[in-house]
């Protein structure tokens, strides 16, 4: 059953995203992927705070190894279109939990951006970024600038594409808000999303757009 929930709580967003790629480990390149469920609890807060993180829970594979790992995602730093760098950056922390060994740490980021024009390949966002070794710092910038892993999605496949659109709903006050949907889906789209979004659900980014204006 779905139950009200006040106008005066703010409104979040989860969804789930699946990426894989590669990663040169020990001189070797592996296949890596990771599948999380994204939380975040005010979709306002975090299209314009770079201090608001998105929580993630989900699980990472490194080469045959898969192994459940937390972290957040956040707009690091938006970009500067007059400076031939659009779009938005964002950031990616992944872990395990305390108790898994060897611990597996990721921190990267990639850049989101929807140029003019149905030209999803130039929009397609790259996350590049190291497995950090246990007591180095997180930083997804700094390890970004000399990747030896990077991840995409993967857009061609209609399933995966299909299982990403379907997986956005809102959330208020702890409930499902299904009718906030569209326009915490705009914001998203509008901010964050990128061509993927922009491009495959013009009906939510463009069509329903004035709602996060």
């Amino acid at each position: 059953m779905i139950r009200p929930a006040s106008s005066t709580q703010p409104v979040g967003l989860d969804f789930a995203e699946p990426m894989t790629g590669t990663a040169v480990i020990d001189g070797k390149r592996v296949p890596v992927s990771f599948k999380v469920q994204a939380h975040i609890p005010d979709i306002d807060a975090y299209t314009t705070d770079p201090a608001r993180t998105a929580q993630l829970t989900g699980t990472m594979k490194v080469g045959n190894r898969e192994v459940p790992v937390s972290g957040t995602l956040n707009v690091m730093e938006q970009g500067d279109a007059s400076k031939g760098n659009p779009g938005h950056y964002l950031e990616y922390r992944l872990e395990t939990p305390a108790g898994v060994e060897p611990p597996v740490r990721f921190a990267g980021t990639k850049q989101v951006k929807d140029d003019r024009g149905f030209d999803l390949p130039g929009d397609l966002t790259i996350l590049r970024g190291n497995f950090v070794p246990p007591g180095a710092p997180m930083d997804g910038k700094a390890e970004a600038k000399h990747p030896s892993a990077e991840l995409r999605f993967e857009w061609k496949n209609p399933l995966v594409m299909a299982r990403f659109l379907a997986s956005f709903h809102a959330v208020q006050g702890g409930h499902d808000a299904p009718l906030r949907t569209p326009e915490a889906l705009a914001k998203f789209a509008k901010v964050v999303g990128g061509g993927i979004l922009a491009e495959f659900a013009p009906f939510v980014s463009r069509g329903l757009g004035w709602l996060a204006e």
